[in-house]
């Protein structure tokens, strides 16, 4: 995955082991079940995080949620706005977080260009009955900014305005992947460099472009491990085999356990099967 690369390399991103283990347990989840279960899902959220909860913990427990349902807007959204109304509250608006969500759903798809996020993510909005204007004008900015390429600074300064500071993070990710789309380490370096939150900024650019640039939005994390750019120590080698278990679920691979083996940093996995043949649980 995106972040978990960035989290690695170089020490771009610096969170918790907490919120690291947030989004293990949201993907060891849907492996367990098969697909999103509250029953099963939302308990061991619950259990690692306790009072208000911040916007980059928040995605990082729905990004396997993402993952898992980015073919489909329908149950993507019923599905994330079914477990964002059980996790506890934060300083932000859940609308600005559907839009982060729909975005990193947006570049899973291949079928999809980057250049057509924006405007893609203004109807998603639109059909989700979203009336807040905010959201229409800051993307409606960030194609301006596109077009336009001013420097980073003035960005930071348009995107910040009228913008709660973990919302403009949003904003100022989605114009830092679009800018660079196929340059990851690029979009993550001028993440590095926004304000006031460039910490989160840097998790947002990397779940965008580490979809971008993957294979299923997962498969990035080996490509790195295998070219020496991510070590492969005992946290990388947990998360990659989660990733890949996740991604064996998705396709519709059953008995898990039993077809994947011990190493997962020197395994070419091959799995046949027609995801669009498979029906997201209710």
């Amino acid at each position: 995955m995106g972040v978990a690369i960035a989290e690695s390399h170089d020490g771009i991103l610096d969170f918790a082991a907490r919120d690291s283990l947030i989004m293990m347990e949201s993907a060891k989840s849907l492996i367990r079940c098969g697909g999103m279960d509250l029953r099963d899902w939302l308990p061991h959220q619950i259990a690692t995080e306790s009072g208000g909860i911040s916007l980059a913990t928040r995605l990082l427990a729905l990004l396997p949620i993402i993952l898992f349902y980015h073919e489909d807007e329908y149950w993507l959204e019923k599905q994330l706005k079914n477990a964002m109304n059980h996790l506890p509250a934060g300083q932000f608006k859940e609308a600005d977080i559907m839009v982060i969500c729909w975005a990193i759903a947006h570049v899973l798809t291949k079928k999809r260009s980057a250049k057509t996020t924006i405007n893609d993510l203004i109807k998603s909005i639109e059909n989700a009955g979203i009336t807040d204007d905010l959201i229409g004008k800051n993307l409606t900015k960030i194609n301006g900014l596109l077009a336009e390429c001013p420097s980073l600074a003035t960005v930071g300064d348009r995107l910040n305005k009228n913008n709660h500071s973990e919302s403009a993070a949003i904003y100022l990710a989605l114009y830092c992947f679009l800018s660079t789309p196929e340059q990851f380490q690029i979009s993550i370096q001028r993440a590095a460099q926004t304000h006031p939150e460039p910490n989160l900024t840097k998790l947002l650019t990397a779940a965008l472009s580490g979809a971008y640039n993957s294979h299923a939005g997962i498969t990035m994390t080996r490509q790195l491990m295998e070219s020496n750019h991510l070590s492969p120590n005992r946290y990388n080698i947990q998360l990659i085999t989660v990733a890949d278990r996740l991604y064996a679920t998705w396709l519709g691979l059953y008995s898990v356990d039993k077809h994947m083996e011990k190493n997962p940093c020197q395994r070419h996995m091959m799995m046949v099967t027609d995801p669009h043949q498979l029906v997201p649980p209710v």
